[in-house]
């Protein structure tokens, strides 16, 4: 049992209707490949039937080591004299019709810049038929130059190249070592590789592949083990769903990462700059504390939540080597700290030394206007000449000094608030 041409090539006599068997001549053969052909234009995968008698030397084997013939199994390279002089006795075909949703899933990998291979053990026209079905190739496209099966593709001159082509592309009849070989060069051209499979044949790819996805229900426990993530419903279209959510996770997390970095940079420079000016500092530590971990904190946690773009498939993969902050990206995120530490400073300074700012009046609470100068030498309140502070209002409670005190006392604390000797 195996694949129709494979046994059709070990085949010597043909089984006949009535039992009896008679030569394989090559018209026989032609009529089956023909009949091969046809049936896996349809999108059936084909499987052929053939027997033959026990070889001499394996008349008496019954498992025992020390039996001749066991010693002719263990080497594979005697399996191909061992199967042969085979009566051929026919071939099925059986319909594996693909899922509904893969056609899909198949674009949006197109639309998102993720080129499909397909690499299969089928027979070359049935996996053609099947490509075209799901929309790995359209119905009436050239796929002459994009088809091969894995021997035609290691007998390729320029391997590299030909896996650079655009679109889709088929490897049919491959072989473990073809599947190894495609995943290598595609690696070694910068690609990152996920690679599917279920069977013992597919693990050594799936090991080598960037990202192994194995089947859950159909796959072998050797796929699972060799592989880096199982599908627990063996549907393409959640590897699709999956990479959409994953660009989703990825977007939140630099969202997350650029509000707090700037925003943390925002603070680091109101506090560098007021001790660099010499004036006060801006934000006390219970200020600080709760900027942090409410002005900060929900709302960059927010920002990791967000749902995904609609666009989100639409765009092309970022490459493997790219870096999660580069260069540019922190220059930005230094630009808006700075932005909004200038700002803090700027408005603090302001609010000190101004009565009023583009149309806002700041003096309604009645807080004691001072310049630049005395702003810059808070500390030297005391030897200020000529200074008088004005009751300072805060909603329906006045503060005022004692008519003793009419200037500032020799011990200040900031902002205009005196402890009397």
């Amino acid at each position: 049992m195996g694949a129709v041409e494979n046994l059709l090539e070990r085949s010597t006599r043909i089984q006949l209707l009535d039992g009896s068997t008679q030569e394989l001549d090559q018209y026989s053969r032609d009529l089956i490949l023909q009949s091969l052909r046809d049936m896996s234009l349809s999108a059936l995968r084909c499987l052929g039937f053939a027997y033959s008698d026990v070889p001499s030397d394996f008349a008496t084997y019954d498992g025992n080591e020390d039996h001749p013939a066991h010693q002719q199994l263990l080497n594979p390279s005697n399996y191909s004299s061992i199967e042969s002089n085979l009566v051929f006795v026919g071939f099925v075909g059986l319909r594996d019709p693909p899922r509904k949703e893969v056609r899909q899933a198949i674009a949006d990998c197109r639309t998102a810049g993720i080129r499909v291979m397909v690499i299969t053990g089928d027979n070359k026209s049935t996996a053609e038929a099947i490509c075209r079905e799901i929309g790995v190739f359209e119905a009436d496209e050239d796929i002459s130059s994009r088809s091969l099966t894995g021997k035609e593709f290691m007998d390729v001159q320029d391997q590299k190249n030909h896996l650079r082509q655009t679109g889709g592309l088929l490897f049919s009849r491959a072989e473990p070592k073809h599947k190894q070989e495609i995943v290598r060069l595609l690696k070694e051209d910068g690609e990152v590789v996920a690679m599917t499979g279920d069977g013992v044949n597919d693990a050594p790819a799936l090991k080598l592949a960037d990202i192994g996805v194995a089947m859950g229900i159909s796959g072998t426990e050797v796929a699972k083990e060799a592989a880096d993530m199982v599908l627990a419903d063996d549907n393409f279209s959640t590897i699709v769903a999956a990479v959409g959510e994953g660009r989703s996770i990825y977007n939140n997390m630099k969202a997350f990462i650029r509000y707090m970095i700037s925003s943390n940079i925002g603070e680091v420079a109101s506090i560098f700059l007021t001790a660099a000016l010499g004036i006060p500092e801006g934000m006390i530590p219970v200020q600080l504390l709760w900027v942090n971990l409410v002005t900060d904190g929900p709302p960059a946690t927010a920002l990791g939540f967000n749902p995904p773009d609609k666009d989100i498939m639409k765009k092309p993969p970022r490459r493997s080597d790219d870096s999660l902050i580069t260069p540019w990206i922190l220059f930005r995120y230094m630009v808006i700290g700075m932005y909004v530490g200038v700002a803090t400073v700027g408005v603090f300074i302001i609010w000190f030394t101004h009565s009023s700012f583009m149309g806002i009046d700041l003096s309604q609470d009645g807080h004691s206007l001072v310049s630049y100068s005395q702003l810059a030498h808070w500390d030297q309140c005391s030897s200020w000449e000529g200074f008088k502070i004005s009751p300072f209002t805060k909603g329906s409670q006045t503060f005022s000094f004692d008519s003793k005190h009419p200037h500032f006392p020799s011990r200040c604390w900031w902002p205009l608030k005196c402890s009397i000797p």
